[in-house]
């Protein structure tokens, strides 16, 4: 059975399990005072253990730290600019996914 949930993101490195299949979208929710992130979940699979990692424009960051996260969304608040970013782990280890044809575990 498949179902679209929204999780609260309550931090700049925030950490959710859950049976996700696929991130949908990001968005900031003024009446919660928070980012959250709406995924299409499968409720019969196992939870998977993701990460969530902010970074505000012109933000430096080195590329092994971004190396395995997809971008979710970007979200424009006027005064303030968030690009959201996940990664997928299994028991601590980063597991890294095909970007544009390129493996990105190396």
């Amino acid at each position: 059975m498949l179902a679209v949930y929204k999780y609260k993101i309550d931090d700049t490195n925030a950490w959710i399990t859950a049976p996700v299949i696929n991130w949908l979208y990001i968005d900031w929710q003024n009446r919660e005072r928070c980012f959250c992130a709406w995924a299409l979940v499968d409720l019969e699979a196992p939870e998977r253990k993701f990460q969530f990692l902010m970074l505000e424009t012109g933000m430096k960051v080195d590329e092994e730290i971004l190396r395995g996260y997809q971008h979710l969304g970007t979200v424009n608040m006027d005064y303030y600019v968030a690009h959201w970013f996940v990664g997928e782990y299994d028991n601590e280890n980063k597991i890294m996914v095909e970007e544009e044809g390129r493996d990105v575990s190396k």
